[in-house]
């Protein structure tokens, strides 16, 4: 089983193809069956696991290999629609893997494989401050096709320091970044972070110094921002 395509990036509400292509081995002849899959996910919006928007159709679903032959099918991969609004536990697309097999009537045997779709999302940052040594203020933008909800954080500071802020997309504002908005974010370090934890030597804030900023989307896109205060 081949994939044209490792992975596919597609927008919100759009849909995209993948073929696939089988090969006859050691002679092999016979029908097969085809099937596409969209396992659940874990929603980190809700905590629980959910359907994922994205939807998986295999065209056709049975095919004809021929002794040595090889035949092509089609994987219809469609993006589910952001929602307009919502509170913290929106359903958005998540990244996914579409699982696809193949089995045999006539053979015990099956092959399966898999290829990634990922969910457009962009950020850029347009300002920041730092109100205290423990707390930054970073604006984002959403420049992409895709509502982006914020989840976890670190920040990292020149000695490689980082605090880590997991589960934290109610102290992030946590809803969602609409598209083409701005979002003020607070990040918060060190007794100012209830939440965070410590890898290496406490530090705060300091003028001059240069710290990286990772913020993670509920869909697992990281966006890294280095800032010198």
């Amino acid at each position: 089983m081949k994939f044209n395509q490792a992975e596919m990036t597609l927008p919100p509400g759009q849909k995209g193809n993948e073929t696939i292509s089988l090969t006859s081995l050691n002679g092999f002849a016979g029908n097969l069956s085809l099937s596409a899959r969209v396992p659940v996910f874990y929603n980190p919006n809700s905590g629980i696991y959910n359907p994922n928007t994205v939807t998986a159709t295999m065209v056709p679903t049975s095919v004809f290999l021929r002794s040595g032959g090889t035949v092509t099918a089609t994987v219809i991969v469609g993006i589910g629609p952001d929602e307009v609004s919502c509170a913290v536990q929106c359903w958005y697309a998540q990244d996914t893997d579409i699982e696809v097999s193949t089995s045999s009537p006539s053979s015990t045997s099956s092959v399966s494989g898999s290829f990634k779709v990922l969910v457009n999302e962009s950020l850029t940052m347009t300002s920041f401050g730092f109100p205290s040594d423990s707390i930054a203020n970073l604006t984002l933008r959403n420049t992409g096709p895709s509502t982006v909800t914020l989840f976890n954080y670190n920040v990292t500071d020149q000695a490689g320091d980082q605090y880590t802020c997991a589960l934290c997309n109610i102290e992030l504002l946590g809803s969602g970044i609409g598209i083409g908005s701005t979002m003020t974010v607070n990040v918060s370090i060190g007794t100012s972070c209830g939440y965070c934890t410590l890898k290496g030597t406490a530090f705060t804030f300091v003028a001059g110094a240069r710290y990286v900023f990772s913020i993670e989307s509920s869909r697992w896109n990281l966006f890294s921002f280095a800032i010198v205060k």
